[in-house]
């Protein structure tokens, strides 16, 4: 039955499924194992982490024991603050009454008093807050990047990772925008959080909500986002979270009536609220600027209060089809039909958000490409942070050399103004030449290398490396190798730098250290680059390049030996007239006649029976089995 089952599927889905399933019964295997030989840590683990709060008071005083310090401290420092604030206010009362003797008034400087004392709670002092706000972030949400986390809750893979508060924390600290709750029904009435179906584990969503994100969200008052995946089936157990939303976040979460609103709010009008991003039918007015529906092609213009989630692999459907051009050409060229999908998809995330997250297809919590997803213009792309990538260090130098890694980024100008948008991205051509010079490497590497790789748009995709050194200690090895590069669409480009070294004769080439950059963020001159190891940190390292960015070269420029155009003809008309030579040389050994002895035996190919029969044989063509040279 089971095989009668697998064959009703095509090939490769086939063999996906034998290797799930491979997968899955040994990672139960191993999970069965760790729980033979360590079963008593395995159930206290559980307990604490399943026990609601007030049940478990030991354990969270021992993980929350540098909060308690804190307030302890802070309780000292409040103390200090009120004799300081009794002084200076009797010091005050005693210069006015000078002054009301001396018939002088004299104003008490605020500016003077300590740091603890000051309170702006005047709506003076708050308009002029308002002001100073960086209108850098006064346009709608949807004209920017926003840093997105995908399955916030782990730290390891998806298959049989461990679900943990410390994921939601490390995220925030990451400056994440829009982090994920994978909701489940609970065993205690409360929803629980993890990946279903697989092996993971199970964290309370309650103490997500009071552990995880709460005291974590007062670092930064750049609105956040909360993606409910709702996969809970108990409506009871839904509206318990709600109220525990309403209780925990209760100032912070945005509620408003979005019927007045016009388009997104801009983060500036946002600061200090968390919003919702869920079903409106299921999570009522929690769910209002960022209503989850699932993605139509045929409503292009959309709403814009609607928020759409959509996998890798559909994203990258969605780029391979037709929404009926208007025109025949469109119709006829892949090209023009691809080119057309980007238009339509610009358009929608010029008003509306649009979140993509890796497929199914990374068991291991692998990360997929953000760059496709990110040159149509989709806002959140949620990566698995705790997956260190290429991938993963292009997207975060995009927020890391824009507006200082708070995790919203512009989007260019050609993706901000949807009347302006056409079927062809306008084309701003440059010429980067990337001059390799030398580098300092955190460990001895002897036989080095340096790999310079351009992302972006399809044209633009190039890799070129340098020749590959010795250096004489192993730290500093110098290349002095040009690199160019031509890219058609710089403002959605990166670059990155990766030093290699060349292992077991050159078969096996390890990253030693790497640096990312958008394009649009390179300067001319030389420029030394901190690398970051492979868990993507800054270490000790550095590369020197000299960057040279220019307008490209018209064909007809003289260079050394004429112009490159005509360089370019004479090695193309050589290369043919060599090829028609060797193949006339060819011609001419098969076809010539060959002077035998007299009375030499000579063998010949004889013709098959149906080249016989049909006579395709040339008159010229003569086939004997054995003949004799006369």
């Amino acid at each position: 039955m089971f095989n009668y089952t697998l064959s009703l599927f095509p090939v490769q889905v086939r063999v996906r499924m034998i290797i799930l399933t491979a997968c899955t019964f040994t990672a139960k295997l191993f999970t069965q194992m760790l729980q033979f030989f360590w079963p008593l840590k395995q159930e206290q683990n559980a307990a604490v982490r399943l026990q609601p709060e007030e049940e478990t008071p030991n354990s969270k005083t021992k993980i929350f024991q540098p909060v308690l310090d804190e307030l302890q401290t802070a309780a000292v420092d409040l103390r200090a603050t009120e004799e300081i604030a009794k002084n200076t206010s009797s010091l005050k009362a005693e210069l006015n009454e000078e002054d009301d003797e001396a018939h002088e008034t004299i104003h008490f400087d605020d500016s003077e008093m300590p740091d603890e004392l000051q309170i702006s709670n005047t709506e003076e002092e708050r308009d002029e807050q308002v002001d100073k706000m960086d209108p850098y972030f006064d346009h709608p949400l949807s004209h920017y990047y926003i840093k997105g986390s995908h399955n916030t809750y782990l730290l390891g893979n998806q298959l049989i990772g461990e679900s943990t508060i410390e994921g939601y924390r490390r995220a925030m600290a990451n400056n994440c925008k829009c982090l994920e709750l994978d909701l489940q029904d609970g065993p205690n009435g409360s929803p629980v959080i993890h990946h279903r179906w697989t092996m993971t584990s199970k964290i309370d969503a309650r103490n997500v909500l009071r552990y995880g994100i709460k005291p974590n969200f007062k670092s930064s008052d750049l609105p956040l986002i909360l993606s409910m995946d709702d996969n809970i089936k108990s409506d009871e157990q839904r509206n318990v979270f709600i109220q525990d939303i309403c209780q925990i976040l209760d100032e912070f979460i945005y509620i408003t009536d979005y019927k007045e609103l016009k388009c997104l709010p801009s983060p500036n009008e946002l600061r200090g609220k968390i919003i919702i991003m869920a079903p409106r039918s299921k999570w009522g007015q929690l769910a209002n600027i960022c209503q989850a529906v699932p993605y139509s092609q045929s409503s292009q213009s959309g709403t814009w209060f609607e928020v759409s989630s959509l996998s890798e692999n559909k994203l990258r459907r969605l780029l391979q089809t037709s929404l009926e051009p208007n025109t025949a050409a469109l119709r006829n060229d892949k090209r023009g039909t691809e080119t057309h999908q980007k238009k339509n998809l610009r358009q929608t995330t010029a008003s509306q958000l649009i979140r993509y997250y890796p497929g199914g297809q990374h068991i291991l919590s692998g990360n997929h490409d953000p760059i496709p997803g990110m040159n149509v213009g989709c806002q959140i792309a949620a990566m698995n942070m705790q997956t260190h990538s290429s991938q993963l260090a292009i997207y975060e130098s995009k927020f890391r050399e824009n507006a200082g890694n708070c995790g919203y980024v512009l989007k260019p100008e050609i993706l901000l103004n949807s009347h302006e948008f056409q079927d062809i991205i306008p084309v701003h051509p440059k010429r980067i030449t990337i001059k390799v010079m030398k580098g300092i490497l955190p460990d001895k590497s002897k036989t080095t290398f340096v790999s310079v790789r351009v992302d972006g748009e399809k044209k633009d995709k190039m890799k070129k490396k340098t020749k590959k050194v010795k250096s004489d200690d192993g730290l500093s090895p110098e290349w002095n190798e040009e690199l160019v590069f031509d890219v058609q669409h710089p403002e959605l480009g990166f670059a990155l730098f990766q030093i290699k070294k060349s292992m077991y004769f050159g078969m096996i080439n390890s990253t030693v250290a790497s640096y990312a950059i958008p394009i649009d963020k390179m300067v001319n001159g030389i420029s030394s680059l901190i690398l970051h190891d492979q868990y993507l940190e800054s270490i000790d390292a550095t590369l020197s390049v000299e960057i040279k960015i220019e307008d490209p070269k018209p064909e007809g420029v003289e260079v050394k030996g004429g112009t490159i155009k005509d360089k370019l003809k004479g090695k193309l008309l050589a290369l043919r007239e060599a090829i028609k030579n060797k193949i006339f040389a060819l011609k001419q050994k098969g076809t010539s006649s060959t002077k035998y002895p007299k009375g030499a035996s000579v063998t010949t190919k004889q013709p098959g029976f149906l080249t016989r029969v049909l006579g395709f044989l040339h008159p010229k063509d003569r086939f004997t089995s054995r003949r004799f040279v006369k």
